[in-house]
């Protein structure tokens, strides 16, 4: 899980493996750039699922960074409700399939149980 320095953690609600390559071992509440949770009506990417190998974040390569995920995954950008870029390659029945999603950094839930985008 992602998280940035100071204030609240920015949060992507993906979870990956702690070594490369790096797998997603879970999801959890991802928000496409329109503000729909993965799962709802309206969510507009493919669907990120646990076995995703990830390549890119806002296309820097991940796999020969000298950083670990989580620094490339915390980005430049820390403004409320920023946009990322995700690159994943996915093994399907007869081959791979490689996709990109953008979705937002945000809070996973606010007081009263509301997602709080940054």
């Amino acid at each position: 899980e992602s998280s940035a320095g100071g204030g609240q953690p920015r949060y992507l609600g993906i979870f990956f493996s702690r070594s490369p390559p790096y797998y997603v071992t879970g999801v959890n509440d991802v928000v496409d750039e329109f503000g729909f949770q993965q799962g709802e009506l309206g969510y507009t990417q493919l669907p990120i699922l646990a076995g995703d190998l990830i390549l890119t974040v806002d296309g820097s390569d991940v796999k020969h960074s000298p950083q670990p995920l989580e620094e490339i995954l915390r980005g430049d950008n820390l403004e409320m409700a920023s946009l990322t870029s995700l690159t994943f390659s996915r093994q399907v029945s007869g081959g791979g399939v490689v996709y990109t999603v953008r979705i937002l950094r945000h809070h996973e839930f606010g007081s009263r149980g509301q997602r709080v985008l940054f």
